[in-house]
């Protein structure tokens, strides 16, 4: 889709570019590009899908309208994930998926939204991460649905149902936690919630952040016990 769109809008290409650019050095977010032409496609034709944009290719003032409309929302999905969110790195997110229904719905509202409005969309955002709501199946039919029901809706509450359809109850259980590693959705929670809770180094006394640049006040993840430790018997000894 990028190749297609490039060859007839001469130009886009640094466009595209320009941006991820601007929001690296703003943010620190990597955003690959195909994101940010699945939200011009999103932009264009209501729904997700590349093989979709065949008779949109040619027409390069709609491309140009569609790309406004997906900066603008691909820039305040950025803001609201670091400001609201307290998510420092897209590391942190299960999929960049979960920034196109933000940013569409800031387009829907021209970023105007209710404290409700603002934290039922909070609350969707971190229910679809944590239970990897785009990786419960075709990530397209899910982000296609997501859309047409907000599209409708105009409210993330039906969003909201969709996942609860797909988990059940929400309610983390031991099990959910065992054999779990730093890649989990279930980590990035738990950093999120400590981070929000003022949660500090203990030697630097340095608030939580994954964005300081020199190393040595980088996060650090380690294990309680050491891994050596682990693979050793722990049987109970008998006394």
């Amino acid at each position: 889709a990028l190749a297609q769109i490039t060859v007839h809008w001469r130009g886009s290409a640094d466009l595209f570019d320009n941006n991820a650019e601007e929001l690296r050095k703003l943010h620190g977010f990597e955003l690959d590009s195909g994101l940010l032409v699945r939200t011009l496609v999103v932009m264009a034709t209501n729904q997700s899908r590349f093989r979709n944009i065949g008779p949109l290719i040619k027409d390069v003032s709609r491309l140009q309208e569609s790309w406004e409309k997906a900066k603008f929302a691909i820039n305040y999905a950025t803001k609201f994930l670091t400001s609201n969110a307290g998510i420092d790195t897209l590391d942190l997110l299960s999929s960049p998926l979960l920034m196109i229904p933000i940013g569409v719905y800031s387009v829907m509202k021209d970023e105007e939204f209710s404290k409700t409005e603002e934290r039922t969309m909070l609350k969707w955002f971190y229910l679809a991460n944590i239970w990897r709501h785009f990786g419960l199946g075709s990530s397209e039919t899910i982000l296609d649905t997501d859309l047409s029901t907000l599209k409708k809706s105009g409210s993330f509450i039906p969003l909201i149902q969709i996942i609860k359809q797909q988990v059940g109850l929400f309610k983390v259980e031991p099990a959910d936690l065992e054999n779990k590693d730093t890649r989990s959705p279930f980590f990035s929670m738990m950093y999120l919630v400590m981070k929000s809770l003022g949660a500090k180094d203990w030697a630097t006394r340095l608030k939580m952040s994954q964005v300081y640049s020199d190393s040595s006040h980088s996060l650090q993840v380690h294990h309680i016990f050491p891994k050596a430790s682990l693979k050793k018997d722990t049987s109970p000894v008998e006394t």
